[in-house]
This record gives C-alpha cells, structure tokens and sequence, in this order.
C-alpha cells in the first residue's frame, strides 16, 4: 500500500505532489490527492492483471485447439 505513496504519476519520487495548493506555506496533506493517486495506482494494477489474465486465456485455447 505504501508503493503509491509520495509517487506521481509516472512513478518517481515526488512529495510536492500531495502538499495542499491553498497556499506555498501550507503544510496540510491533501487527502483528496492521496485517495486519486491511490485509485490510479489500483486501476493501473488492475489494468496490468486483466492484460495478463487475456493473454495466459488466448495462449490456453491456442493450446487446446493444437490438441
């Protein structure tokens, strides 16, 4: 869970990221930026199984139709 954490992103170190906009002194966390990071890190997750899980099904039927 912390993989997300103080990533942008392309997945490189950023802890200016998630510091609030309201102000340049302002030292208060964005919730709201931490939750849509973390999403956008489990979709891309998601995005990544789902690939591999279509293409592990497509080799097994090109496998069943050799048989």
């Amino acid at each position: 869970m912390a993989h997300w954490f103080g990533q942008n992103s392309s997945g490189h170190s950023s802890s200016h990221h998630f510091v609030s906009a309201d102000s340049v002194n302002s030292h208060e966390l964005d919730y709201g930026e931490f939750f849509t990071e973390y999403i956008k890190s489990k979709q891309r997750s998601m995005d990544r199984q789902r690939h591999q899980a279509a293409k592990v099904s497509n080799q097994m039927k090109r496998d069943q139709d050799r048989s």
